[in-house]
This record gives structure tokens, C-alpha cells and sequence, in this order.
């Protein structure tokens, strides 16, 4: 069971906490200090934080480790490569002379690698889809929902909505990860179709928590043998993409 997994039981565990928190025990990450009783710390540079923080933690035990940092960019290409098996999203690019302040002025460079999933259905209209459900063959289950799709490209859009072929009838359904909105969305099942996408780490439960990114359609495999969307994580089949955010 992945640690992020293990963690979220404890929100649903009810009274079999204290036993299910002693088997799975937890650790604390930290990777930042703001403040140390009364003292604000945020004016400070990140590097002065940094070493607070490190003296702060040494006194705390094993709950609690310091999150990686290095200045080293050859030893953070290593991080992106090692730490996918761990579901981690990709490093954290900030300035060690920046103070903490509200807005956002640090990259994260996200780290992708291809999947094959199943296009179960869509969003929009058929002739050229807004988004995509998807899913997977998860054992005992067969093919189940596993998230969604970033908005389609035109192109990709028009590629797919060809493919397509609609079955039952359309329904509201709340996709997590579905870009744009929070509400329940109307989704046209259709006959399953394979194709590649690009996901990251976030992957809970074998399921998706954010949108997966549409690559090329897979019309020579069968829906059969995609198995779950945690089934391949390492990259190595067809390589591994980074995409730095703002």
C-alpha cells in the first residue's frame, strides 16, 4: 500500500484507528518553518529558514524528516529519476535568498511518463469531445474509472471524436481531476477505446488525481490488457517527460 494511501484510511478508519495508526505508523515531512512561537520568519531568506527549521527538527525524533534540498542540479535529475517509484510529482524550484511571501514565485517541475489507458467516455459533443473518462482492468473488477482527461486540443479532439462510437445513454457524473469544474458533468459512455496519456504521481487509491494528458490513440490494443493505472510507473518503456509549471 502506497504511505498516501495508508494516510487517507485514517480519515475512514473509526474506531480501528489506534490500531491501523500502529500498524502504518506516519512521518511528518517538513520542508519549511514560518514561524517559532511568537517570532515571524517569513522575512527571512529560504536558507536561513532552512537552517532553523534543520535545528528545530533535530530535537523531534524520527516522526519528523526534513523534506531533500540540494543546490545540485545533477543530484535533484537523480531525485526525478529515483523518488517516481514513491508517487513523488517532481521537484520544487525556489530561490534561496527569497523571503516566504502569498503569491506564487517558485516552479514545480512535474515529472510525466506514458500510460495506456481506456477511453470509457466523453464530455461534450461526440463529433469532438471537450474531455475523456477513463479507466482501467483492475483485478476482480474488470474495467473501471480511474479519472479523466485535461481539455482536449482541437485536433486531438476531432482525432478521438471520430473514433468514437457512443452506447447506452448519457448520464451526470462527478469526475475528479476534470478540468474546469467541481460539479457533476454530462458523460456519453462509449464503445472502449485505448489510447496513450501522459501521468504523473498523483495516483491514490489506483486512481487519478489529476488530469492525464491525451498523447495518441491505441486502436491495435484491446481494453483487456490495460491494467490499473498503477501497474507502470517507471518510465522506462517509453521514456519519461518533465513539464515545468509556474
Amino acid at each position: 500500500m502506497r504511505p498516501a494511501d495508508s494516510t487517507s484510511r485514517r480519515l475512514t478508519a473509526g474506531r480501528a484507528l489506534a490500531s491501523w495508526a500502529a500498524q502504518h505508523p506516519a512521518q511528518l515531512v517538513a520542508f519549511d518553518v514560518l514561524a517559532d512561537d511568537d517570532a515571524d520568519l517569513r522575512p527571512l531568506p529560504l536558507a536561513d529558514r532552512r537552517r532553523h527549521l534543520a535545528a528545530v527538527a533535530m530535537g523531534l525524533g524520527p516522526a519528523v524528516t526534513l523534506c531533500p534540498q540540494t543546490l545540485d542540479v545533477a543530484e535533484a535529475e537523480v531525485w526525478m529519476s529515483d523518488y517516481l517509484p514513491a508517487h513523488l510529482e517532481g521537484p520544487v524550484l525556489k530561490r534561496v535568498d527569497q523571503p516566504y511571501v502569498a503569491e506564487r514565485i517558485w516552479w514545480k517541475y512535474r515529472v510525466r511518463w506514458p500510460v495506456d489507458l481506456v477511453i470509457l467516455g466523453v464530455t461534450g459533443p461526440m463529433a469532438a469531445p471537450r474531455a475523456l473518462l477513463l479507466g482501467a482492468v483492475e483485478s476482480g473488477r474488470g474495467l473501471v474509472p480511474v479519472g479523466a482527461s485535461t481539455r482536449l486540443r482541437r485536433t486531438d479532439a476531432r482525432e478521438i471524436g471520430h473514433a468514437m462510437v457512443p452506447t447506452g445513454r448519457a448520464r451526470l457524473r462527478r469526475l475528479a481531476g476534470l478540468p474546469g469544474t467541481d460539479e457533476p458533468v454530462l458523460v456519453q459512455p462509449v464503445v472502449p477505446v485505448v489510447a496513450e496519456f501522459l501521468v504523473d504521481g498523483a495516483i491514490e487509491g489506483g486512481r487519478l488525481r489529476h488530469p492525464a494528458r491525451f498523447v495518441r490513440l491505441r486502436p491495435e490494443l484491446e481494453p483487456a490488457v490495460v491494467l490499473g493505472v498503477g501497474a507502470r510507473r517507471t518510465g522506462e518503456e517509453r521514456g519519461i517527460h518533465a513539464d515545468p509549471h509556474l
